[in-house]
């Protein structure tokens, strides 16, 4: 560890997950002079990450869509809770409200941070906190007003009767918090198949994330 700010060292383990190699190279090297000694800093690409035992796993999201990052969650850190979740390269087009649902996502930093903020956001995680920067703090807070505008909702509630009963069952199950996987499993359905019921569904009555359909299921 270089002379860096001590209030930026952190010592956890740490996993750069991003299929960009040469910024994936810079960032871990950068990362390497904030770490202290016992801290361990790998990177691979976002292949399927199951096996990860590091404390904090860092997620490029320069290359993914808000569904391609959920199920990429879902799929692989939906039973490792221990593990802390940083996303980088976020965008306008990420769902973020959709994405922080999972309560393992701790952190997230927007496209060009330098890696300084994410070794500061890396220790603000080490102790327990989360890393949200305003800017990110004000997309979400815009997402929900407008989430929660009585005319969308009143129009949402009305497009509910247009479900199938698979579809709203389906969407219960989503309420309930069960995940794509789960819900497949316990309808005896292919994973392909519960993605189709929900886009024609969120299509239906005008959502785009879980916790749009949450909030308009429980005003039925």
């Amino acid at each position: 560890m270089t002379d860096h700010d001590l209030h930026s060292s952190f010592s956890s383990s740490v996993k750069v997950l991003s299929k960009a190699d040469l910024g994936r190279s810079l960032l871990v090297n950068t990362l390497k002079t904030y770490a202290t000694p016992s801290a361990r800093i790998s990177a691979s690409s976002p292949v399927p990450a199951n096996s990860c035992i590091e404390d904090i796993v860092l997620i490029n999201c320069s290359t993914l869509t808000s569904l391609e990052l959920e199920e990429f969650i879902e799929r692989n850190f939906s039973e490792q809770p221990h593990a802390s979740i940083l996303l980088y390269e976020i965008n306008q087009s990420h769902d973020l409200i959709a994405i922080l649902r999972w309560q393992n996502v701790s952190g997230i930093f927007e496209s060009d941070v330098e890696p300084a903020i994410i070794a500061k956001g890396i220790k603000t995680v080490e102790g327990g906190g989360l890393w949200f920067p305003r800017q990110v703090s004000d997309r979400i807070i815009f997402s929900l007003r407008n989430t929660n505008k009585p005319s969308k909702m009143a129009k949402g509630n009305e497009q509910l009767e247009t479900l199938t009963k698979r579809e709203k069952q389906i969407l219960m199950k989503v309420v309930d918090g069960n995940s794509n996987y789960a819900i497949a499993e316990d309808l005896n359905l292919s994973i392909h198949t519960i993605k189709t019921h929900l886009y024609r569904a969120y299509k239906k009555i005008g959502v785009s994330s879980r916790l749009e359909v949450v909030r308009l299921m429980e005003l039925e």
